[in-house]
């Protein structure tokens, strides 16, 4: 899995409400946040962030980062030998 930051020229609710319409469709997201105050949008799953920017570009979407997801730590522990 992969976590892409992008920003975004957001100003209010409404434009929260069609960022996530314009990309919950796509393939390979797993999940979206949107972050009214710094202005980014953070997908995590398989998607390619070029399709991203292409679905948001009345927004003027930028990819600030692109990488693997943290991995919740849990069920495997290690063993002492």
């Amino acid at each position: 899995m992969k976590k892409s930051v992008l920003r975004l020229n957001i100003h209010d609710d409404d434009d929260k409400r069609k960022v996530l319409k314009a990309v919950s469709g796509l393939p390979g997201v797993d999940s979206l946040d949107v972050n009214m105050k710094e202005s980014k949008l953070t997908a995590v799953g398989a998607v390619d962030p070029i399709r991203l920017v292409n679905k948001l570009k009345k927004w003027q979407a930028e990819i600030l980062t692109h990488g693997p997801a943290k991995e919740e730590k849990g069920g495997a522990e290690k063993k002492r030998c």
